[in-house]
């Protein structure tokens, strides 16, 4: 369902589809990266990560610095480091997840 997701974004945010890909365009981004783990999180437990709070708003939800601050963040050594998704796109990426895993479960 990756593929998925990645598709679903081409389509309808053409500005994040850009954000989703290293300065190769061919290795993920941070937010590729974050959003191919929400993708297989959905897909293996069928529920949003932590930070929705399990997929809705609640006590487990945590800031976008919590979220990252353990983060072990792997970046080519010679290049710039990209910018990590913010709280909103965090959580836009998120809920593309719940969409095409979804979509694929029911098929």
């Amino acid at each position: 369902p990756v593929g998925l997701a990645y598709l679903k974004i081409r389509e309808e945010n053409p500005e994040m589809w850009e954000r989703l890909f290293h300065v190769d365009d061919f290795h993920p981004s941070p937010h590729g990266t974050f959003l191919q783990g929400c993708v297989l999180h959905w897909t293996l437990f069928g529920c949003g990560p932590a930070f929705l709070g399990g997929g809705n708003e609640g006590d487990d939800a945590v800031t976008i610095d919590q979220l990252w601050r353990d983060a072990r963040l792997m970046q080519p050594l010679h290049d710039e480091s990209l910018p990590l998704p913010t709280m909103k796109e965090a959580t836009y990426l998120a809920k593309v997840a719940e969409a095409v895993s979804f979509t694929c479960t029911t098929i």
